[in-house]
């Protein structure tokens, strides 16, 4: 497994912090961030696991679906 790049890193920690006062527009903006980078953020009780983006295998991007309430 790979390690993350330090701004990836530093992006998850932002996050973290976006979260932690409720602001989940910067935490989302973030989250996009760091998978523009290649990389997937995982919430966790320990706070954040980070893992490598897998390729696309349609070869085209699709906005995830998110219900709302």
């Amino acid at each position: 497994m790979s390690e993350a790049p330090r701004h990836v890193t530093e992006l998850a920690e932002r996050r973290v912090k976006a979260r932690a006062v409720r602001d989940y527009a910067a935490a989302d903006a973030l989250r996009q961030e760091i998978e523009q980078a290649g990389w997937q953020v995982r919430d966790s009780a320990d706070g954040y696991e980070l893992t490598v983006k897998p390729p696309s295998t349609s070869g085209r991007r699709c906005a995830p679906f998110r219900s709302r309430p």
